[in-house]
């Protein structure tokens, strides 16, 4: 830490105390820029750096942080968590087959991104904005997803199994034949979205916003769908829900879900 009226040096940034108890917070050093990155595939040339492909440090008042042209592509790249994309400016970068389990993506923007097929198990993509991202056959098993922003993401065949997902925007995202099971996303918005195929088995979606989403053949087995709102969803009546949690859910038709009744009505219910 940086307190008041001290200067100091962290991983070669000058930091000199003021606002905010003048705490620098460091997510970019230039040894973590030149660190050498092997190929999952075995590709030539055999490693490559964050500096070789035209990313730095860039400053933000009390932050410091990795950036990286647009387009820049690491697909494959055997990264981890030895690169911090902590508040990272990466639009339309590449990172498809890429390792990066338990990497940090919070707070980071990276609008068009492409994941595809990567392993991202445990990532943390907290408060990240990666509207329009390609997160297609992506292992995401257990990642952080609080207050993401996907809006018009594809995370079709991923494998979403226990993601928190709190408050996440996916609006118009595709999550057709995803892993879910155990999903949890209460307050989050999946409005016109495509979760036709997708498992959500013992998902919680409680208060989720559900408006024009096509449920087709979605499994929603013992989820909790507790104040969530369906209407005008498609598919809902091909869907399996045995066992699943309706209270004041707003179903298809607009028409809620009373106190006294365990589901929509039979014409627009899911299949028990």
């Amino acid at each position: 830490n940086c307190g008041p009226e001290n200067t100091v040096t962290i991983n070669g940034v000058r930091c000199t105390g003021g606002a905010d108890g003048g705490e620098k917070r460091v997510h970019c050093t230039e040894e973590s820029l030149e660190k050498e990155h092997s190929f999952i595939d075995n590709a030539m040339p055999t490693t490559f750096s964050f500096k070789g492909l035209g990313c730095k440090c860039a400053k933000d008042r009390n932050m410091v942080y990795l950036s990286c042209p647009s387009g820049v592509d690491a697909s494959s790249g055997d990264i981890g968590r030895t690169i911090d994309f902590r508040y990272a400016k990466l639009e339309n970068m590449k990172f498809d087959g890429a390792n990066l389990e338990k990497a940090k993506f919070d707070y980071a923007v990276c609008k068009g991104c492409s994941f595809v097929g990567a392993e991202m198990s445990g990532a943390d993509m907290s408060f990240a904005k990666m509207d329009d991202s390609n997160f297609s056959g992506a292992g995401l098993e257990g990642a952080g997803m609080d207050f993401m922003k996907a809006n018009g993401g594809n995370f079709t065949s991923a494998n979403l199994k226990d993601v928190s997902a709190d408050h996440g925007k996916f609006n118009g995202a595709s999550f057709t034949g995803a892993t879910m099971s155990d999903f949890d996303s209460d307050f989050g918005q999946f409005n016109g979205a495509d979760l036709s195929d997708a498992v959500l088995s013992d998902a919680s979606l409680t208060f989720a916003a559900m408006k024009g989403a096509d449920l087709s053949r979605a499994n929603l087995d013992s989820a909790d769908l507790s104040h969530a709102g369906f209407s005008g969803a498609t598919g809902f009546q091909s869907a399996t829900c045995s066992g699943a949690t309706f209270d004041f859910m707003t179903c298809p038709s607009g028409k809620s879900v009373g106190v006294f009744q365990k589901g929509c009505d039979p014409g627009e219910s899911c299949a028990a």
